[in-house]
């Protein structure tokens, strides 16, 4: 990043507009390249006007004046100024007209104006006279200086892991890795992983945008769908060197589409245990703004983040509901959830970073078509009902986790009974039947109990039987079945083609 600011002021760009919220960074960066370059270095915000190099402070409030200071500067100079989207926010017509001319007057006498702010706004005026420059969140090497500079400011020797804990504070911003270092050395006297690894799920989630989830679920909570499974169990070592070193790229994820209740979102939360990585749910609500550009700049900012925290496992729980909206954006949002989306997909289809979406969705008549191209996804599953010896499976597993025990006829019969019921839906029954044993008082979970539970309850299969069908009828030929004990009828579909005149 540095060598890219210093050729652009070689260059003789007049104006440069760095998106950051890490001011300090932005300036210690800013030193550096002008002590490099020979260059002088001033700095301006509302509360205070500094020249860096002579160590000389004082304040000029109005940022029209501001600006017009840098007529003032000698020439090979760098003027920092921090804060001022807030200025180019709400466009005026004053401040635009100066920063044209000290863009002219810059160009000229060889200064170049940093602009600095946690949000790109740039009114029309200046687009052509500004380059934009997204500072991305500190990559490991820096996050190592930071420790080892926190290191040398302490007394006695610290012993750690470079690799563990620079892994630990990716994520972070250089203040808050800083921060999370100096609580791991008063909690431990040294630099704890755990700690740090702590620190950084605060700091992801004050985005707003991704939760930490921290769920111990494996494949073998997951009662049928052993297609899907064994396709999930090859990814292990997906992300390891020695899988790099055979030639194979990062897995980009996968979709898994069909019946509410059938057990996608558990299947997506097993994966963070089963790659050995971090799993963050994504809010795709979060990513939508109220003002101009914020939408965009949450979804730019959701990528650099995931990148940052890399390698993680991203779940995007009903994925239908955020961009449903998609085909008419235009007429009801100015095209704001197009171009979110558009730029949602352009990254899945381009990432290098070890990032693996696990994406799911329910209305599948919702999704946009360009989802399920080849290359946002590595395969398309479809989850449909559990068969009979799926959900003798998934009775277990749910009788299991309540710390009961039922004999294996008992078991078969409610599976029987039970035809058209969802994971879900059996669970619930568990917990119901937990439920009215204890208000009995009779403190035991009995096969009478659990068949009251069943038949007090209408399954999804009867209230939503049309649409369900509907769901079976367009999976057929579009994406693989996650059973292998529901048979597929028709083998992969491909379009009709056209005719042409030719």
């Amino acid at each position: 990043m540095k060598d890219k600011i210093i050729a652009y002021i070689k260059a003789g760009y007049p104006g440069l507009f760095i998106v950051s919220s890490e001011d300090m960074r932005v300036q210690n960066m800013l030193k550096e390249i002008s002590d490099e370059m020979e260059y002088n270095l001033f700095a301006w915000n509302l509360a205070r006007f500094v020249d860096i190099n002579n160590a000389k402070e004082g304040k000029i409030p109005d940022p029209v004046a501001a600006v017009q200071k840098i007529t003032e500067m000698p020439e090979e100079s760098i003027y920092l100024l921090e804060d001022f989207h807030l200025f180019l926010k709400t466009p005026n017509p004053k401040i635009i007209r100066v920063l044209k001319d000290a863009f002219i007057h810059g160009k000229a006498s060889q200064k170049t104006i940093v602009m600095l702010g946690c949000q790109k706004h740039i009114p029309p005026e200046l687009e052509k006279l500004i380059t934009v420059i997204d500072l991305d969140l500190p990559d490991t090497e820096l996050l190592g200086t930071i420790a080892e500079t926190l290191k040398e400011g302490i007394e006695g020797d610290i012993e750690y892991k470079a690799d563990e804990i620079t892994q630990s504070m990716r994520g972070m911003t250089c203040l808050e890795a800083e921060n999370a270092l100096a609580l791991s050395y008063c909690k431990t006297q040294g630099f704890d992983p755990d700690i740090l690894a702590a620190e950084k799920v605060q700091a992801i989630e004050k985005s707003g945008m991704l939760t930490y989830y921290a769920g111990q679920e494996s494949l073998s909570d997951v009662g049928g769908m052993d297609v899907l499974k064994s396709y999930i169990e090859g990814l292990q070592d997906a992300y390891s060197q020695e899988a790099l070193d055979f030639g194979l790229k990062y897995p980009k994820g996968i979709l898994t589409v069909g019946i509410p209740g059938a057990g996608k979102s558990l299947t997506c939360r097993t994966m963070s245990n089963v790659l050995g990585i971090p799993l963050l749910r994504l809010d795709v609500g979060s990513l939508f703004g109220s003002l101009v550009g914020q939408t965009e700049e949450n979804t730019r900012a959701f990528i650099k983040l995931a990148e940052a925290v890399a390698p993680v496992v991203v779940w995007i729980d009903e994925l239908e509901k955020g961009f449903a909206g998609t085909q008419g954006s235009g007429k009801t949002d100015s095209g704001t959830t197009a171009r979110s989306f558009a730029t949602l997909l352009s990254w899945m289809q381009d990432k290098t970073a070890p990032v693996f979406i696990a994406a799911t969705a329910n209305n599948i008549d919702q999704l946009p078509p360009e989802f399920l191209r080849k290359g946002r996804f590595d395969e398309i599953f479809f989850v449909d009902m559990p068969t009979e010896k799926e959900r003798e499976e998934i009775w277990k597993i749910h009788i299991k986790k309540v710390g009961r025990k039922l004999p294996a006829t008992k078991i078969k019969e409610l599976a029987r009974d039970t035809h058209g019921y969802t994971g879900a839906e059996i669970e619930q029954a568990v917990l119901n039947g937990l439920r009215r044993a204890f208000h009995t008082k009779g403190q035991k979970l009995t096969h009478p109990i659990l068949k009251d539970m069943i038949k007090e309850m209408i399954p999804l299969s009867q209230t939503m039987e049309a649409k369900i069908s509907a769901m079976r009828e367009w999976a057929e030929g579009r994406a693989l079945n996650a059973s292998t004990q529901r048979k597929q009828t028709t083998t992969r579909k491909l379009a009709p083609t056209k005719k042409t005149p030719f």
